[in-house]
């Protein structure tokens, strides 16, 4: 989005001192800033939510929140509470001063691709399910791979 101001006197000057376009009638149009960038720390929140798998909902719930919460850490807050920061570095596998960028994440030799670790997570909620479920939730995922592989093959 951009911000109109006219100008009478200077707007060329002004326009290029302020790194805005100025147009034929002296009107400089300037980028909008942003109310609150993002902080470093919403940039690593980000960055190791997205890594270890989760949605914003599914870290919200994690930690007794919700994803507006989650939103908010990642856009406009600041550092959380402590109590806040706890629980977002043990939901994530972190500590909390690298959630503060205080220490670096060292990374993990495995193949943990974000799709990866989400589907680990609901395979292990899928294990706590009834017999009867799991036997559901088994056949419904080998009627997937069958169908899958059955494509596969009549293109080939």
């Amino acid at each position: 989005m951009y911000i109109m101001v006219k100008s009478m006197a200077g707007a060329e000057t002004a326009g290029a001192k302020t790194g805005g376009m100025v147009d034929g009638e002296g009107s400089i149009t300037m980028p909008r800033v942003a109310k609150n960038p993002p902080t470093d720390f919403g940039h690593r929140l980000r960055r190791l939510r997205k890594e270890r798998g989760f949605t914003q909902t599914e870290l919200g719930a994690a930690i007794g929140s919700s994803h507006r919460m989650i939103v908010y850490y990642e856009v406009q807050g600041g550092n959380p509470p402590a109590d806040v920061l706890l629980k977002l570095a043990k939901a994530l596998g972190v500590s909390p001063d690298v959630l503060l960028g205080q220490e670096f994440v060292k990374k993990s030799k495995q193949s943990d691709a974000p799709h990866n670790l989400r589907l680990m997570r609901k395979l292990r909620l899928v294990e706590k399910l009834p017999e009867k479920e799991r036997k559901q939730v088994l056949a419904l995922i080998e009627a997937l791979v069958e169908n899958q592989q059955l494509k596969k093959e009549s293109r080939a």
